[in-house]
């Protein structure tokens, strides 16, 4: 018995029906005497046999082929299946037909003694035996190097992932699935440029909202998405996750959270490259995962398992002081790792040589790859930026201020409690801009048909026939006043609340994120792909989802017209905390306070609009200044007309600049060109401005602060109004201090501070 690794060789493998007859690359044998041996056979055929699967070695010469040659034929052809790493213990047997004698194979000596026989014939017939350390199936042997290699039993399965001793799957498995996810970054069509800008601060207060469905905590108007978890699960949910150091160099922490546990080993994966060490397996199932430096006397250990939800993976136990010697070469930098490394750089140079790739490799990981695996890792990276032959047959038959309102309560702070109902809309720089405020006993339905009947007048005054959209908390029976009051407006459900109360059910890191992609995606096919992926997560997850309207919560599904693509009620939060110290104060010392901030912060906001020199708001141009920057990496090609195709990142996208519309739905959701729509239009050398939407043109945000807010009398020089003095509202008292702090959700942070 032998115990190795199948060594990354190449072979010709061939079924045994035809015979291919051509010579295969030889080493001296080692023990060749000076002179010829008297072998049996001048050539002999070698049929390899090993659990169904058949492989036949054509004119060996006996003179020239060694142990090795049979090791590294045997471990290329019929165990190509098997991942590497495995620590493989393999014996060999000749077993001569009619006569019973079995001969082992486990030496040079052996093979010269096989050759030397007496009445052998030409045609040998070797059989292989396949011990592992732990037991596994064979990981998808459809995906196997070499076209002369035949598979004879298909009926494998794949449910050994987490039995990998070291990552789960192998070089030549089905690991090889590269999305942007798992890159550290994910285009979305783009969809998070705008989230992204709208993070940026240009102002103070109310005047610098940048509605940009994530931010800190939810009283001042964020969309954390939920980053602790909910009570009975602690708060591992809110660990850090994996990043990169200064250098671009994965960093490993105790109790560092990751998706699930492939998410871990993929990471481990990149750090023992990076760091140039070789681990040992102790443990490598679901439920928990542990690993040793191979060096004998190293501390570098780590360990890692589970939370509570059962996929979401902690580093529970973490030593990371090595005292071994760095290692050049790698066995867990495979073909599969290196391809995904090198993606980046294939899309900018798709000629790039093998040179060029071990150049790249040298510098940045400090390993060396064989030749083999760097023209593996170079096909791989060809088949997902251009695609597969085969698989392109599949695609030729299909080849041929805005009327944005959002609306919300926040309870008083004075003895004779109350709530206070605000309607914020938005103007064309993304900041706040208050339509109407009520203070009502509490929030019921009697209380929102007043309030959103005096809305409608509002609406309804202008004369104009704008779709409008109104946003919420989801408050219990909201969604009944809305439609019996304002029937032709849709109606979106916040996502952070949504996903507070799906998370209640559902934690784990990995459904917040799929989650979070499906809300944010602009069309239909990547929704359709995250909710999949939910369901394969968490069927009751998936239909706890699928029974809410889809238009009422999922971005791609939005009322174009409107040129809004927000989907949480960030807007009317940052109100109330904006509001602040006027919570507590008497309810015409509260008015009065709330009248004289917005009036004043109107007219600041008049004066900065005016000196703009653009025709956009300046909020616009400079997400569509950084929207043009990530435009360059798209290619646009003109079709004809006012038509265009966008190839970006292997994707093609049809772009019409005179309807205003991109396949990604980016562009007519939210109002402002996407970066596939981008290229069109500097590729024309047209005017960006002007297909952006009129409503975030510097003449719109004008008019909506141009006027004002009248000056009111101070109160001592108000005229009494006859009749029936108006009476506070019944005096409750709970027992205990009243309450001054808004109460927080279970997994929502403290407030640390000042918001900046």
């Amino acid at each position: 018995m032998v115990d190795m690794d199948p060594p990354q060789l190449p072979i010709v493998a061939v079924p045994p029906q035809p015979t291919l007859r051509r010579p295969l690359p030889m080493m001296a044998h080692p023990l060749s005497p000076p002179t010829a041996m008297p072998f049996t056979h001048p050539y002999f055929d070698f049929i390899l046999n090993h659990k169904g699967k058949v492989v036949t070695l054509c004119d060996i010469d006996p003179e020239r082929y060694c142990y090795f040659d049979l090791m590294s034929h045997v471990s290329e052809g019929v165990l190509a299946d098997y991942p590497a790493g495995l620590g493989l213990s393999i014996s060999m047997f000749c077993e001569l037909r009619g006569s019973g004698y079995r001969v082992e194979l486990d030496s040079d000596k052996a093979l010269i003694d096989l050759f030397s026989m007496d009445g052998i014939p030409s045609t040998l017939n070797i059989y292989v035996d396949v011990d592992t350390p732990t037991p596994c199936q064979v990981i998808n042997p459809n995906e196997v190097d070499g076209d002369d290699v035949v598979e004879v039993d298909g009926n494998q399965d794949r449910e050994c992932v987490e039995d990998d001793p070291v990552y789960g799957f192998s070089d030549e498995d089905d690991d090889w699935l590269l999305c942007e996810d798992d890159e550290g970054g994910q285009s979305d069509d783009g969809g998070s440029l705008v989230d992204e800008i709208n993070m940026e601060d240009d102002d103070d207060g109310l005047s610098d909202y940048q509605s940009g469905d994530e931010g800190e905590n939810l009283s001042s108007g964020s969309d954390d998405e939920g980053l602790r978890a909910g009570a009975g699960f602690g708060t591992s949910y809110n660990a850090k996750e994996p990043y990169l150091d200064a250098e671009g160099e994965v960093v490993l922490e105790e109790k560092m959270i990751f998706t699930d546990v492939d998410a871990f080993r993929a990471k481990l994966r990149d750090y023992t490259v990076e760091k140039g060490f070789k681990i040992i397996r102790d443990k490598n199932e679901k439920c928990r995962v542990t690993a040793h430096c191979a060096f004998k006397g190293c501390p570098w250990r780590i360990h890692a398992s589970p939370l509570p939800d059962g996929i979401t993976y902690q580093i529970k136990t973490y030593t990371p002081e090595h005292t071994c010697s760095r290692v050049n070469q790698n066995e867990d930098a495979t073909s599969t790792w290196i391809a995904r490394k090198l993606l980046q750089d294939f899309k900018d140079n798709p000629q790039l040589g093998l040179d060029a790739m071990q150049e790249k490799l040298n510098t940045r990981y400090g390993i060396e790859a064989s030749r083999i695996q760097l023209y593996r890792a170079r096909r791989k990276c060809v088949d997902v930026l251009e695609g597969s032959h085969g698989g392109q047959y599949k695609l030729l038959p299909t080849y041929a201020v805005r009327p944005f309102i959002g609306i919300d309560g926040c309870h008083l702070k004075g003895p004779y409690g109350g709530v206070h109902i605000s309607a914020v809309a938005l103007d064309g720089n993304s900041g706040l801009f208050p339509l109407a405020v009520v203070v009502v006993e509490s929030e019921n339905n009697d209380s929102w048909g007043f309030f959103l009947n005096h809305i409608q007048t509002i609406i309804r005054s202008t004369g104009q026939n704008r779709a409008w959209t109104i946003m919420s908390d989801q408050q219990k029976g909201l969604d009944r006043v809305v439609e019996r009051i304002l029937p032709e407006a849709s109606h979106r459900f916040c996502a952070k609340h949504l996903y507070n109360n799906f998370k209640a059910k559902f934690p784990g890191l990995l459904l917040r994120k799929k989650f979070w992609y499906a809300a944010r995606a602009y069309n239909q096919r990547d929704l359709n792909e995250h909710m999949a992926a939910i369901k394969e997560i968490n069927t009751e997850a998936h239909d706890h989802l699928a029974k809410l309207s889809v238009s009422s919560w999922a971005r791609h599904a939005f009322d174009e017209r409107v040129r809004s693509d927000h989907i949480t009620n960030n807007g009317t939060e940052s109100f109330n905390n904006w509001l602040g110290p006027f919570r507590g104060k008497p309810i015409l010392t509260m008015l009065e306070g709330i009248r004289c901030k917005v009036m004043s912060r109107i007219q600041t906001r008049y004066k900065k609009g005016v000196a703009w020199k653009d025709g956009i708001t300046a909020n616009s141009k400079k997400i569509c200044t950084k929207i043009q920057r990530f435009s360059r990496h798209c290619k646009a090609e003109y079709c004809g007309g006012t038509e265009y195709d966008v190839m970006d990142n292997g994707v093609r996208y049809l772009v019409d600049l005179g309807k205003i519309e991109c396949v990604c739905r980016q562009w007519q959701i939210s109002g402002i060109p996407c970066k596939h729509a981008m290229a069109a239009i500097v590729k024309d050398r047209k005017n960006v401005e002007d297909y952006v939407h009129s409503y975030f043109s510097k003449d719109m945000y004008l008019r909506a602060h141009g006027r004002m807010i009248h000056p009111i009398l101070d109160p001592t020089m108000w005229t009494m109004v006859p009749g029936d003095p108006l009476e506070p509202p019944p005096l409750r008292r709970l027992s205990g201090r009243p309450r001054k702090n808004r109460k927080r959700a279970a997994d929502e942070p403290e407030k640390t501070g000042k918001r900046s």
